[in-house]
């Protein structure tokens, strides 16, 4: 359907009425109109935003207690009766909008007159009337009908746009709906629909009319109508859902590789990154994921699937700090969801892309453990979030496995094995006696363990020297006296759990 000419119509038959009214009616009147008009609008948007909250909660109440299948679905996602209601608040400030609008500005035409008949002149229809002005009188004087029909003009097109903005605003936020599934390929005919369909109505909510009236302050107003509180925030229908379309958009591909590893399918960090920051741009989003990510993650460690979806397997290597980073998905809030999930896939993909996630070679590991190495990255993503900062000490257990493992124990000289522990927990010993807080003894630790592995011929990268100094201080904090056997203990730990 073609709206340019309904629109257009529209727009030009309330501006040809209101220029043949101010040409009469001159400037002054013509801009108490005017002045009506905006007042009109301030008013009637925000009354109407405020007097549909009382529908809203009844009709979601009637629509939990009469639909079934609704109240079902919110015992698995309770965050959904928060969305019906913001949705039914919606269309009813929406439906209030247009009369409440049409009511005040009606009332303003009529009684403003009234109350300023003090100070408006009286109305001349002739050049000859004694009220009109000489040559000498100023512009707005001498041309007031002329000004008077420029108002009206500007009146008319203005009250069109406010009549027109509920129209253009739902069209503008069914068409960024409609784009996002050009992505993926919808089969219309399971939704009773055909192609011709769609592609009709796509061409009706992209008709240029829209973009030009939404461009021109039509979304604004119907921004300021179709609004409401959700999660304790002020949120537009057409934000929510141009957000939601990005979400959508971006999750159907990271999903697709995530659920397919290793078989050609890639997604790129930054499109994880963008993930969530479309997710922090909507509400509505949040509150969904928070639902799905603690559904998902809680079956997912209970050892069940999630909507046929199998938990990721991070290995061996990997699963603890996995199940990890689970637990605190399966208690995610809408605040924090969008991080939690950036994060989450972020150290899958890392993984993923480094062959962490089948049997990874212990060897070429430990000569990664670099800042810019697997574990380096992983160990930056996780302090960037502070819900998973804690779960750096599991990391630290895996590198001090991947250490451990790497190292042919049998090769090594009883000496050897018996001088370095015994000089780690001299060192230990010494860092515990500070006078200092955690950072300052991990500092230190840091560096007595750098060098003395140095001494005996190992390298220890910068940020495994951090991890394992983390460790050693943690394991041995308040303890008193450190002996060599408890030293080699600790590490002995982490050989035996990887030969068991």
């Amino acid at each position: 359907m073609e709206l340019t000419p309904v629109f257009l119509l529209i727009v030009g038959v309330l501006v040809f009425v209101e220029v043949l009214t101010g040409l009469r009616r001159g400037l002054v009147r013509t801009a108490i109109s005017l002045c009506a008009v905006v007042f009109s609008v301030l008013v009637s948007a925000p009354l109407a935003v405020w007097l549909s909250d009382g529908p809203a909660k009844l009709l979601s109440r009637l629509l939990m207690t009469d639909v079934p299948s609704l109240h079902s679905l919110t015992e698995q996602f309770p965050r959904v009766l928060s969305l019906v209601e913001a949705g039914a608040d919606i269309i009813f400030s929406l439906m209030l909008f247009i009369p409440f609008f049409v009511i005040l500005q009606t009332l303003c035409r009529l009684l403003w007159p009234l109350l300023l008949r003090k100070w408006l002149k009286p109305l001349r229809d002739e050049v000859a009337h004694p009220m009109y002005e000489s040559a000498d009188a100023p512009f707005h004087r001498r041309h007031d009908r002329v000004l008077g029909g420029v108002t009206g003009g500007l009146c008319g097109f203005l009250a069109a746009l406010i009549l027109l903005s509920p129209i253009v605003g739902t069209l503008s936020a069914v068409d960024s709906a409609l784009s996002v599934t050009d992505r993926f390929k919808v089969k219309w005919d399971s939704f009773g629909l055909t192609a011709d369909t769609v592609s009709s109505l796509q061409t009706t909510t992209g008709d240029p009319s829209v973009k030009i009236l939404e461009a021109m302050g039509g979304g604004l107003i119907f921004d300021a109508a179709a609004s409401t509180h959700l999660n304790g925030r002020r949120v537009y229908l057409r934000g929510e859902v141009e957000a939601c379309a990005d979400v959508v958009g971006d999750l159907y591909g990271v999903m697709v590789a995530v659920s397919r590893p290793g078989q050609g399918e890639t997604v790129d960090r930054a499109t994880v990154e963008r993930l969530g920051e479309n997710l922090e741009r909507s509400e509505a989003a949040k509150l969904l994921a928070a639902d799905l990510l603690n559904l998902a993650a809680g079956a997912w460690l209970d050892g069940k699937t999630f909507m046929k979806l199998a938990c990721p397997n991070g290995g061996e290597l990997f699963n603890p700090l996995l199940r990890g980073a689970l637990a605190v998905c399966a208690a995610a809030t809408p605040d924090c969801v969008a991080r939690d999930i950036t994060t989450l896939l972020k150290i899958y993909l890392i993984a993923a892309e480094n062959g962490l996630l089948s049997n990874p070679d212990y060897g070429a590991l430990a000569g990664d453990l670099g800042e810019q190495g697997v574990l380096g990255q992983i160990y930056d993503e996780l302090r960037r979030n502070p819900c998973m900062a804690h779960l750096a000490d599991e990391l630290t257990n895996i590198a001090l496995k991947i250490m451990a493992s790497s190292i042919d124990w049998s090769k090594m000289d009883g000496e050897v094995v018996e001088g370095l522990m015994g000089d780690l927990s001299d060192a230990i010993n010494n860092v515990g006696s500070m006078d200092t807080d955690r950072n300052g003894r991990v500092d230190a630790m840091k560096e007595y363990a750098t060098h003395y592995a140095a001494q005996y011929g190992m390298e220890l990268p910068d940020a495994f020297a951090e991890m394992a100094a983390i460790a050693i201080v943690d394991r041995f904090s308040g303890q008193g006296h450190v002996t060599p056997d408890e030293m080699a203990a600790l590490l002995g730990a982490y050989v035996a759990k990887d030969k068991g």
